[in-house]
């Protein structure tokens, strides 16, 4: 970095910075990777940026942490290097040495003629599952990099293998699997918990108050559930059990007829899947049964 007297700094300099890109699904995977070495090369003159000023720059909001992953890169050539600048006096030989880092997740890379990708998962927040499926996920998108550079971003990642979905618990710290809602009522519910919270993955284990979640949210949330379910759910029901699973037992807890708020979300979910025009449709045979029972009740 053209950083001030950098030149007369002695020691090993190490700083990690945030690496954010946008997916592109048709733009080529080349064309794609030459502009991100480009701002990469762009950026260089500010790697030597503390985390905490790139935080303020950005406007995130500091109970967010920059980045959950650490990547390192290291070139066998700077290996021999270094051996020539040591002398011819001094040898280096390898130690293997246990690899941790300050953070969940963290991929190395290195090699000469050929690569090799390592990634190392912290078992205390990272479950060993979803440590592997990121190693065959890279695995195969390296893989089709080198063979198909001219197919499109968003080629490359459909080739890739199926993967299960994770969310960080930020209450208790680590990663788990996200549970995609399981019943009509758990999905109306995510969808309104979605909208609210502003997120798009949201599961039925997810902790409120680790999504985002505070007291004027809960009471937008019950007051949606009352609008939509007609029942009266207090706003400590949210804050005793966080999670969409936990509130779609207190809503059925509280409904006035067996099985009626199951019957309104399967309602729901099945309006939102219907077309423009199946909801015509629908509206005009409505419309057509309303005339019928006028007729009939006037008759």
């Amino acid at each position: 970095a053209d950083a001030p007297r950098a030149t007369e700094i002695v020691g090993v300099l190490i700083n990690n910075v945030p690496v954010r890109t946008r997916l592109a699904a048709d733009v080529a995977v080349r064309d794609w990777l030459a502009a991100l070495q480009r701002r990469q090369a762009e950026l260089r003159a500010a790697e030597h940026v503390s985390p905490e000023a790139i935080q303020r720059w950005s406007g995130l909001e500091w109970r967010h942490r920059l980045f959950e992953s650490l990547v390192v890169f290291q070139d066998a050539s700077a290996d021999r290097g270094m051996e020539r600048w040591l002398g011819a006096g001094a040898t280096v030989t390898g130690a293997v040495t246990p690899t941790e880092t300050a953070y969940p997740i963290t991929v190395l890379v290195g090699g000469d003629d050929r690569l090799f990708i390592r990634v190392i998962s912290d078992r205390r927040l990272v479950p060993t599952a979803l440590g592997e499926q990121l190693a065959l996920g890279t695995q195969a998108a390296v893989r089709g990099m080198t063979s198909g550079l001219e197919q499109s971003v968003g080629a490359l990642r459909g080739a890739l293998p199926a993967v299960r979905s994770w969310v960080m618990d930020g209450a208790a710290g680590v990663v788990r699997e996200r549970i995609a809602p399981r019943t009509a009522l758990e999905g109306v519910l995510a969808r309104i918990w979605g909208d609210l919270l502003g997120v798009s993955d949201l599961g039925v284990t997810d902790n409120f108050l680790a999504r985002g979640g505070h007291s004027l949210l809960a009471t937008q949330i019950v007051s949606r559930v009352r609008e939509t379910f007609q029942v009266e759910v207090p706003v400590r029901a949210l804050f005793q059990g966080p999670t969409v699973a936990e509130l779609a037992l207190a809503v059925t807890a509280l409904e006035r007829k067996p099985g009626q708020v199951a019957r309104i979300a399967e309602l729901i979910q099945r309006v939102d899947g219907m077309s423009a025009d199946e909801l015509r449709q629908s509206a005009a045979a409505r419309d057509a049964r309303a005339r019928q029972t006028a007729m009939a009740n006037g008759n």
